[in-house]
Protein backbone atom coordinates (compact mmCIF):
# COMPACT_ATOMS: atom_id res chain seq x y z
CA UNK A 1 0.00 0.00 0.00
CA UNK A 2 1.50 3.27 -1.36
CA UNK A 3 1.10 6.46 1.36
CA UNK A 4 -0.66 9.27 -0.43
CA UNK A 5 1.09 12.70 0.84
CA UNK A 6 -1.90 14.62 -0.49
CA UNK A 7 -4.74 12.42 1.54
CA UNK A 8 -2.95 13.08 4.66
CA UNK A 9 -2.48 16.30 4.32
CA UNK A 10 1.44 16.80 5.05
CA UNK A 11 3.19 18.85 2.67
CA UNK A 12 2.28 22.08 4.88
CA UNK A 13 4.45 20.10 7.69
CA UNK A 14 7.02 18.57 5.42
CA UNK A 15 7.24 22.89 4.35
CA UNK A 16 7.72 23.47 7.78
CA UNK A 17 10.21 21.01 8.98
CA UNK A 18 12.65 21.75 5.90
CA UNK A 19 11.92 25.66 6.10
CA UNK A 20 13.40 25.52 10.10
CA UNK A 21 16.44 23.29 9.25
CA UNK A 22 17.23 25.62 5.93
CA UNK A 23 17.08 28.64 8.46
CA UNK A 24 18.96 26.82 11.28
CA UNK A 25 21.89 25.68 8.42
CA UNK A 26 22.21 28.89 6.77
CA UNK A 27 22.61 31.17 10.59
CA UNK A 28 24.83 28.62 11.40
CA UNK A 29 27.03 28.71 8.32
CA UNK A 30 26.96 32.38 8.81
CA UNK A 31 28.41 31.93 12.18
CA UNK A 32 31.19 29.71 11.15
CA UNK A 33 32.77 33.03 10.01
CA UNK A 34 33.08 34.47 13.21
CA UNK A 35 36.34 33.45 15.55
CA UNK A 36 34.77 31.07 18.19
CA UNK A 37 34.29 32.95 21.31
CA UNK A 38 33.77 36.54 19.26
CA UNK A 39 30.21 38.77 20.67
CA UNK A 40 28.41 40.94 18.57
CA UNK A 41 26.20 43.12 20.56
CA UNK A 42 22.94 43.56 18.60
CA UNK A 43 21.24 45.20 22.01
CA UNK A 44 23.53 45.82 24.54
CA UNK A 45 24.03 43.57 27.65
CA UNK A 46 20.58 42.38 26.57
CA UNK A 47 20.80 39.99 23.23
CA UNK A 48 24.09 39.21 21.52
CA UNK A 49 25.41 37.30 19.15
CA UNK A 50 28.17 35.39 20.40
CA UNK A 51 29.36 31.92 18.78
CA UNK A 52 30.46 29.03 20.70
CA UNK A 53 30.84 25.12 20.13
CA UNK A 54 28.31 22.98 22.51
CA UNK A 55 29.82 19.61 23.12
CA UNK A 56 26.76 18.92 25.25
CA UNK A 57 22.86 19.37 25.19
CA UNK A 58 20.64 21.88 26.59
CA UNK A 59 22.04 24.09 29.60
CA UNK A 60 25.62 22.75 29.88
CA UNK A 61 24.31 19.02 30.52
CA UNK A 62 25.96 16.01 29.37
CA UNK A 63 29.10 17.86 27.99
CA UNK A 64 31.50 15.82 26.00
CA UNK A 65 29.51 13.08 25.55
CA UNK A 66 28.66 12.96 21.67
CA UNK A 67 28.72 9.88 20.51
CA UNK A 68 25.35 9.24 23.39
CA UNK A 69 23.85 12.51 22.42
CA UNK A 70 24.37 11.26 18.39
CA UNK A 71 22.81 7.63 19.43
CA UNK A 72 19.84 9.53 21.35
CA UNK A 73 18.69 11.83 19.01
CA UNK A 74 18.66 9.55 16.11
CA UNK A 75 16.28 7.48 18.01
CA UNK A 76 14.03 9.76 18.88
CA UNK A 77 14.18 11.36 15.33
CA UNK A 78 13.29 7.86 14.13
CA UNK A 79 10.19 7.83 16.45
CA UNK A 80 9.44 11.24 15.88
CA UNK A 81 9.00 10.53 12.02
CA UNK A 82 6.86 7.48 13.06
CA UNK A 83 4.51 9.64 15.05
CA UNK A 84 4.47 11.89 12.05
CA UNK A 85 3.21 9.48 9.41
CA UNK A 86 0.96 7.80 12.23
CA UNK A 87 -1.03 10.48 13.47
CA UNK A 88 -3.55 12.24 10.70
CA UNK A 89 -4.14 14.94 12.92
CA UNK A 90 -2.41 18.28 11.11
CA UNK A 91 -2.18 20.28 13.85
CA UNK A 92 -0.05 17.50 15.51
CA UNK A 93 1.73 16.50 12.56
CA UNK A 94 3.41 20.25 12.28
CA UNK A 95 4.43 19.99 15.88
CA UNK A 96 6.47 17.04 15.32
CA UNK A 97 7.76 18.27 12.07
CA UNK A 98 8.94 21.86 13.98
CA UNK A 99 10.74 19.04 16.77
CA UNK A 100 12.19 16.81 14.10
CA UNK A 101 13.87 19.85 12.11
CA UNK A 102 15.32 21.00 15.48
CA UNK A 103 16.38 17.34 15.95
CA UNK A 104 17.85 17.71 12.70
CA UNK A 105 19.43 20.77 13.11
CA UNK A 106 21.36 19.79 15.87
CA UNK A 107 22.63 16.31 14.45
CA UNK A 108 23.86 17.80 11.53
CA UNK A 109 26.08 19.54 13.67
CA UNK A 110 27.29 16.69 15.99
CA UNK A 111 27.65 14.80 12.76
CA UNK A 112 29.63 17.14 10.69
CA UNK A 113 31.74 19.05 13.71
CA UNK A 114 31.05 16.52 16.70
CA UNK A 115 29.54 19.62 18.52
CA UNK A 116 26.58 22.12 17.90
CA UNK A 117 27.15 25.45 17.25
CA UNK A 118 25.13 27.61 19.26
CA UNK A 119 24.82 31.76 18.93
CA UNK A 120 22.10 33.28 20.22
CA UNK A 121 23.10 35.23 23.17
CA UNK A 122 20.47 36.80 25.90
CA UNK A 123 22.75 36.98 28.76
CA UNK A 124 20.17 35.45 31.04
CA UNK A 125 20.10 32.31 29.51
CA UNK A 126 22.55 29.73 28.11
CA UNK A 127 23.46 30.47 24.50
CA UNK A 128 21.34 28.89 21.88
CA UNK A 129 20.69 28.29 18.57
CA UNK A 130 17.48 28.05 16.00
CA UNK A 131 17.10 24.24 16.33
CA UNK A 132 17.37 24.04 20.15
CA UNK A 133 14.38 26.66 19.24
CA UNK A 134 12.75 24.20 17.82
CA UNK A 135 13.17 21.75 20.07
CA UNK A 136 11.99 23.44 22.59
CA UNK A 137 8.65 24.58 20.77
CA UNK A 138 8.08 21.15 19.29
CA UNK A 139 8.61 19.23 22.46
CA UNK A 140 5.84 21.91 24.91
CA UNK A 141 3.47 22.03 22.17
CA UNK A 142 3.14 18.51 21.69
CA UNK A 143 2.42 18.32 25.51
CA UNK A 144 0.42 20.75 25.83
CA UNK A 145 -1.34 19.71 22.80
CA UNK A 146 -1.61 16.06 24.08
CA UNK A 147 -2.40 17.63 27.64
CA UNK A 148 -5.45 19.15 26.46
CA UNK A 149 -6.54 16.63 24.52
CA UNK A 150 -6.41 13.98 27.53
CA UNK A 151 -8.17 16.27 29.61
CA UNK A 152 -11.09 16.44 26.72
CA UNK A 153 -11.02 12.79 26.79
CA UNK A 154 -11.09 12.55 30.31
CA UNK A 155 -14.47 14.64 30.22
CA UNK A 156 -16.05 13.01 27.57
CA UNK A 157 -15.79 10.06 29.96
CA UNK A 158 -16.93 11.52 32.63
CA UNK A 159 -20.19 13.08 30.68
CA UNK A 160 -20.94 9.35 29.50
CA UNK A 161 -20.74 8.04 33.13
CA UNK A 162 -23.52 10.97 34.33
CA UNK A 163 -25.85 10.29 31.49
CA UNK A 164 -26.00 6.46 31.65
Amino acid sequence: MRYDLRKHNVYIAIFVCLFIILIDRVTKIFILKLDEGMSIPIIENVFHITFIYNTGAGFGTFQNAAFFLTIFSIVILIGAIYYFFKTKNRLLRIMISVLIAGIVGNLTDRLLYGKVIDFIDLRIWPIFNIADMAITLGILSIIAYLWVNDRKLVNRKKLFKLSS
